[in-house]
């Protein structure tokens, strides 16, 4: 439209007649442009201040209008709404918003035309003119750019959600490994002593003790082969309750239950427990949590055996003597600290980095504290900190009251 008109002027003859009374209320108009109740409405939405915006831009746009109108200026081309189209953009404001900020504007200079009683049909038609030929363009251009900018936020989402589930299913599947060498350490001693109790009964009934013909040696061999079946299907049922504990650990569309913190700690030192043991690893346990929080139990286990596995590790990256790890819970949060020598200051703020890993590629994958992190955050809404304390490192997870 800009590029059909050759002369603004010859459009406007009656704004150029009164121009010199309009631009003597420039301030009036500028005042009543920002006092309109739909202009304030938007700038309270964004925390944009009225008294700033008049100076900074109300007024200097006003300036650039009189200017096109008295031949000073070009139509369309003003730095000052540029600049206040990137100031928007800042705070936010949608394309319909600025749309009133820009309607006001016309309506407060039109209002004045009523006020010093220049008001005609002609003169309202050419405010109206160069108000359009001015905004149209920005106010499309405007519209466009917020179109793309959130089409490029949502498109930048999308690939963050779908990046997380990535690293997360990464993080199960590393994790099966570290639960099967759990499970390898719960489940050996149970099966040598299956293996010890059959290897009896059959050395037993191969070597004859009891004899068939003697009714006391019948019945004391029925005895004997009862006791140690009886301590079989004891063993049996450990093994069943070792799968249990760890059959819903990997679980992803796990329901939210009401769940103390200090039952998660309890089950989640459950599962290492042995395989602590058998490493000479110290545990220290206080709880004093009956507070229950909406939680996925087995998520919030997994996240809480990752830290045990990080110090597990640890421990055995330095050799550390006589390996210590305390597990505290409060009432809205759980301490979880070992005596492996703590974590180097420079290190410290990217140990939830995915894939960083300050083991060798053959023994880490860098997504358990990752994965920690995103289970306590992302689906609990609650915070997994790390820092060092005294001679190691203290990992704290804490709800929010209002999660309970």
């Amino acid at each position: 439209m800009l590029e059909s008109i050759q002369n603004i002027t010859d459009f406007i003859p009656s704004l150029i007649k009164n121009i010199e009374v309009l631009e003597a209320q420039l301030d009036h108009i500028a005042e009543r442009w920002i006092g309109g109740e739909l202009v304030l409405s938007v700038m309270k939405t964004h925390d944009i201040s009225p008294a700033f915006f008049k100076d900074e831009y109300a007024t200097k746009v006003l300036e650039y209008f009189f200017g096109v109108v008295k031949k000073e200026k070009e139509v369309g081309a003003c730095p000052v709404i540029d600049k206040l189209l990137l100031y928007l953009k800042g705070k936010d404001v949608s394309a319909d918003e600025l749309f009133i900020i820009c309607a006001h504007a016309r309506k407060a200079m039109i209002d004045e035309t009523f006020r010093q009683k220049i008001a005609s049909y002609k003169l309202i038609s050419e405010v109206s003119l160069l108000f359009d030929l001015n905004f149209s363009g920005v106010l499309k251009q405007y519209a466009n750019t917020i179109y793309k900018l959130q089409k490029q936020v949502d498109e930048e989402l999308k690939r963050n959600r779908e990046k997380d589930a990535f690293i997360l299913q990464q993080s199960r599947l590393a994790q099966m490994g570290e639960m099967i060498s759990m499970i390898a350490h719960q489940w050996r001693q149970p099966l040598g002593a299956i293996a010890a109790n059959s290897m009896d009964l059959k050395m037993q009934s191969e070597f004859g003790r009891f004899s068939a013909r003697k009714n006391e040696d019948f019945k004391g061999y029925q005895e004997y082969v009862n006791k140690g079946l009886g301590e079989i299907d004891a063993v049996v049922k450990q093994l069943t309750r070792t799968i249990d504990d760890f059959r819903n650990i990997g679980k992803s569309d796990e329901a939210y239950e009401l769940t103390s913190l200090s039952e998660v700690c309890e089950k989640a030192l459950k599962i290492v427990r042995v395989s602590f043991q058998s490493k000479d690893i110290e545990i220290i346990e206080n709880y004093d949590s009956s507070v229950k929080y909406k939680m996925r139990p087995s998520e919030m286990i997994r996240a809480i055996l990752n830290i045990f596995n990080n110090a597990q590790e640890n421990f055995k990256e330095k050799g550390t003597q006589n390996p210590r790890v305390s597990v505290f819970a409060n009432k809205n949060s759980i301490a979880i600290r070992d005596n492996g020598g703590g974590i180097p200051e420079n290190i410290l703020p990217k140990i939830f980095d995915p894939y960083f890993s300050t083991k060798d590629a053959k023994n880490g994958t860098g997504l358990g504290l990752y994965s920690s992190k995103t289970i306590v955050q992302e689906r609990h809404k609650g915070s997994l900190e790390a820092e060092n304390a005294e001679d190691g490192v203290c990992f704290t997870i804490r709800f929010r009251d209002d999660e309970i």
